[in-house]
């Protein structure tokens, strides 16, 4: 006879697309894996970042895409998987797989260019003293988060005045929890009370001045009326009195130079002026 055959004639095609059975490893389906429900919602927690995805066929010849190991980024992660029967028909199972958002509010590395901090930095540790010179107005922090999803600000870093300031470094985790480092700025007033430099208009004190030495004897063998006394303080926080003009009488003249530090110590500086009036 001249019949004809198709390839698949005598084999039936199975519309079976089912899944026999559905596994995320070491993970729990909700609802239970069940071959007619085809969304599962499936919770992980933030440090899991794959899972491996298992499946059994129902037919031998049935095809599945989607299965294996799946990536996940915090929140909600859609895997489809495609179960598709020897016959084309197709059956679609929709997983939700979400993976909870960090709640690490700790910063990795934090430090402060002014000053060393007081305990070391440690990620659980939260207050830190701290000592810095009175020039210092702000503090240069490099603060850096351990978790990348992690934000921080910083508040009161700004201004210093003499004596106890504080500064905070907010973290703000994924999922909004907060933790906060303290930094207790304590600005130390300068006890600087030296002069840099002691002149006077008619006498050459370049070569006799020294920050340390506290008394000077001056002999001027002509008769002068008035000197001029200038005076600089080493550090510009200090305050320097009783230079200007003074007129000098004959005999002996005592001048002295008090410079006050910024913290209230003083220091003086006597100019002790002989006029001999010989000349």
């Amino acid at each position: 006879s001249n019949t004809t055959t198709t390839p698949n004639e005598g084999k039936t095609l199975s519309s079976n697309n089912y899944l026999s059975s559905l596994k995320v490893e070491n993970q729990t389906l909700t609802p239970e894996f069940n071959k007619v429900i085809s969304n599962y919602i499936i919770n992980v927690p933030n440090d899991v970042d794959n899972v491996n995805i298992e499946v059994t066929k129902e037919h031998a010849l049935t095809t599945v895409s989607g299965d294996g190991n799946a990536k996940l980024n915090t929140g909600t992660n859609k895997v489809n998987l495609v179960s598709t029967a020897s016959d084309g028909s197709v059956q679609i199972y929709e997983l939700y797989i979400i993976r909870a958002k960090s709640n690490d509010a700790t910063l990795k590395s934090l430090d402060v260019l002014e000053s060393e901090l007081n305990p070391s930095f440690d990620p659980e540790t939260e207050k830190y003293n701290l000592d810095v010179n009175s020039k210092i107005t702000s503090l240069n922090i490099n603060a850096v988060v351990n978790n990348p999803k992690a934000t921080y600000k910083i508040s009161g870093n700004n201004g210093f005045t003499l004596g106890q300031n504080k500064v905070t470094i907010t973290v703000t985790a994924e999922n909004g929890t907060k933790k906060t480092y303290t930094l207790n700025v304590n600005k130390i007033a300068s006890s600087n009370n030296y002069l840099s430099s002691l002149t006077i208009d008619k006498y050459d004190m370049s070569g006799i001045f020294n920050k340390e030495t506290e008394e000077y004897n001056i002999v001027f063998e002509d008769k002068i009326p008035s000197i001029k006394v200038s005076a600089t303080p080493e550090d510009s926080t200090a305050k320097v009195s009783k230079t200007g003009i003074y007129n000098i009488k004959t005999g002996t003249n005592k001048i002295k130079i008090i410079v006050t530090a910024e913290d209230g110590s003083t220091r003086t500086y006597t100019l002790n002026i002989f006029q001999t009036g010989n000349k």
